[in-house]
């Protein structure tokens, strides 16, 4: 299972590689009250198989700012 972080337009799998492949690196942004719970170690995945050498950067964002009624 792929996250929805690709736009509705990048649904086949050559567009996705392609994608993937025009970045240096993967940027995840993640809450930080759960990290773990909102990485998407399959796009990890997925962006390894297009390059062996791609990395993964999980941005940690402080969310618990918000008001809960958000």
């Amino acid at each position: 299972m792929l996250c929805s972080v690709l736009s509705p337009s990048a649904r086949n799998i050559e567009d996705n590689d392609l994608i993937l492949s025009l970045f240096f690196q993967l940027v995840m942004v993640v809450d930080s009250r759960d990290p773990l719970f909102y990485r998407c170690p399959d796009l990890e995945a997925y962006a390894k198989e297009v390059d062996v050498h791609k990395r993964t950067l999980l941005l940690v964002n402080k969310a618990d700012l918000l008001p809960a009624s958000v």
